[in-house]
C-alpha cells in the first residue's frame, strides 16, 4: 500500500466511477490524465486513508496493549512460577532434612539400646557376682559360726573325756567306789 491507497479502494472508485470498463472509458471523454482525480474520488480516498489510519491508531494501541498485557502476564507467570518452583524446593529441602534428622535418631536409638543392653547385661553379671559372694561371705559365715560351734563343742567333749579318763582313774585306783 503506497501513499495510502490500497486495492480496495481502486476496486471501490471503479465501482462508484460506473465500472472498469466505464472508468476506462471516462478517462478520454472527462480530460482527465489520470483514473481519480476528480476531487471527489480524492475526498473519498483521503477520508478513507484517515478512517483506515485511525482503526490503525487504535487497533496499534489495542494490539500493543494486548500485548503488553500478555507480557505482564507472562510476567506474572514467570513469577509465580518461580515461587512455586522456590516453595517446592524448600519442601523437598526440608524433607531432605526430615529424613537425615530420622536417620540420626535412629542412629541414636540404636545407639541407646546397644548401651542398654550392655549395662543390662553388665548388671546381671554384676548381680550374679554379688550373689555368689553374699553366697561365699553366708556360707563362710556359717563355717565360722560351726567352726565356734565346734570347738565349743570340741571344748565339751574334751572336758568331757578328761571327767571319764578322771572317773576311770579314780575307779582303778579304788578311791571312789564304782557305780555299778
Amino acid at each position: 500500500m503506497e501513499n495510502g491507497f490500497s486495492t480496495a479502494d481502486a476496486v471501490l472508485t471503479s465501482a462508484m466511477s460506473g465500472g472498469f470498463g466505464n472508468g476506462a472509458a471516462n478517462w478520454g471523454n472527462r480530460g482527465c490524465a489520470a483514473p481519480f482525480a476528480d476531487p471527489a474520488s480524492n475526498a473519498v480516498r483521503i477520508n478513507r486513508n484517515a478512517d483506515v489510519s485511525a482503526a490503525n491508531d487504535s487497533c496499534t494501541r489495542s494490539v500493543l496493549g494486548l500485548g503488553l498485557d500478555r507480557l505482564s502476564d507472562q510476567a506474572e507467570e514467570s513469577r509465580r512460577s518461580a515461587q512455586f518452583t522456590s516453595i517446592r524446593d524448600g519442601q523437598f529441602q526440608a524433607e531432605l532434612r526430615n529424613g537425615d534428622r530420622l536417620r540420626d535418631i535412629e542412629r541414636e536409638i540404636a545407639a541407646n539400646a546397644k548401651i542398654a543392653a550392655q549395662c543390662c547385661c553388665d548388671l546381671k553379671l554384676q548381680s550374679c557376682e554379688d550373689k555368689a559372694e553374699i553366697l561365699a561371705a553366708i556360707a563362710d559365715s556359717k563355717a565360722t559360726a560351726l567352726a565356734v560351734e565346734s570347738r565349743g563343742i570340741e571344748r565339751s567333749l574334751n572336758a568331757a573325756n578328761a571327767e571319764l579318763t578322771a572317773l576311770k582313774t579314780q575307779i582303778a585306783c579304788g578311791c571312789c567306789p564304782s557305780p555299778s
